[in-house]
């Protein structure tokens, strides 16, 4: 998904630039959903004619999917909802033009999210049933899980 929102940020750790903790007009910024990050640009003026007046974004920042959490309502405004990460060390409010448009941002990066646990989970699901029972009628050599063992002995065949 993409769309351009209005964006606070608040950093709760470290050496914060004064202008970022006193900041209380919004920054425009455009954002990029991915699976795997969350982008924020800045729209670019679109000068000129033809393929040049098309829109153009330079990076601000990105999140990783795998580090964001959502909180979906933010100081009372139906339009607001917070993306935060590292344990809220750094929070983006971000508002909406509608709370439609919030719902259904909202509804994308829960459905990355949680695509994300469902697979960790059968990954690592995976990962302990295949080191704890390797199928007996595979030809395969065994998994080595040990970096002191060879697992290059030849396999008896019976």
């Amino acid at each position: 998904m993409q769309g351009s929102f209005n964006v606070w940020t608040e950093h709760k750790k470290g050496h914060a630039k004064v202008k970022d903790l006193a900041r209380f007009k919004p920054m425009q910024r455009h954002l990029f959903l991915h699976e795997k990050a969350l982008l924020f640009c800045k729209r670019r003026e679109e000068n000129g004619e033809g393929y040049e007046k098309a829109p153009s974004y330079s990076f601000k920042h990105s999140l990783n999917m795998s580090a964001v959490g959502i909180t979906e309502s933010a100081k009372g405004d139906n339009k607001k909802f917070e993306i935060w990460c590292n344990s809220r060390e750094e929070v983006f409010i971000v508002q909406a033009a509608t709370p439609e448009i919030k719902t259904s941002w909202l509804n994308e990066i829960r459905k990355v999210l949680t695509g994300q646990l469902k697979a960790c989970r059968e990954s690592s699901q995976k990962k302990a049933s295949d080191t704890m029972s390797p199928s007996p009628t595979s030809n395969s050599p065994p998994i080595c899980l040990s970096p002191f063992r060879n697992c290059q002995k030849s396999v008896k065949k019976e």
